[in-house]
């Protein structure tokens, strides 16, 4: 099966702009902006700017869904990777479950697509698509408790693209959020 850059663009242009609308319905909700850092193997590091737009709650309050929307910066090392810089853009749209376990603590996941500008190639390893699929877990805090103004959060997230294409090696990366209430 292969699905070609172009065709891929529009659908998830499509449904990037259903999850802005529908967060979009949650006004009085509270939105998160972030900046992300991240490092993968063989040196790659990513830095992300984004925003996580509350969908629904549910769960007495507890649990949450949101849209989160990023753009990222994936970079290789060039002494790592033959001398030369390997640089990538990559957008990504993920529904996101979020479970607020106290004041101060909550619990995160989801499933999104990703699409880069190129490509992603590093160190001898190289995806066969631009469009990926990204799985994240993660914890956080809230810094100010219940007012939830400002949260750091780990997350290890996976992208790949399901085996849809060869080769199929994915990304794993460690990454660090900083949120604040907007």
């Amino acid at each position: 099966m292969s699905i070609s850059k172009k065709s891929f663009v529009l659908p998830l242009a499509a449904a990037a702009l259903a999850l802005c609308q529908a967060a979009a319905a949650q006004s009085a909700a509270p939105r998160l902006g972030y900046v992300q850092l991240g490092v993968a193997e063989h040196n790659v590091h990513t830095e992300a700017v984004g925003v996580r737009l509350p969908w629904h709650t549910f769960g007495n309050g507890r649990w949450q869904l949101d849209a989160d929307l990023s753009v990222a910066h994936w970079s290789s090392r060039p002494w790592i990777d033959g001398g030369s810089r390997r640089s990538t853009v990559v957008f990504e749209a993920t529904p996101a479950f979020r479970f607020e376990a106290s004041n101060y603590l909550y619990l995160t996941g989801g499933i999104g697509l990703t699409l880069a500008n190129r490509k992603y190639r590093n160190h001898g390893r190289r995806f066969s698509t631009f469009y990926n699929f990204a799985t994240h877990l993660g914890a956080g805090v809230w810094l100010d408790g219940a007012q939830r103004t400002h949260a750091l959060e780990l997350r290890v997230q996976h992208v790949s693209n399901a085996s849809i294409k060869k080769p199929n090696p994915g990304e794993d990366f460690v990454q660090l959020r900083y949120l604040h209430r907007f």
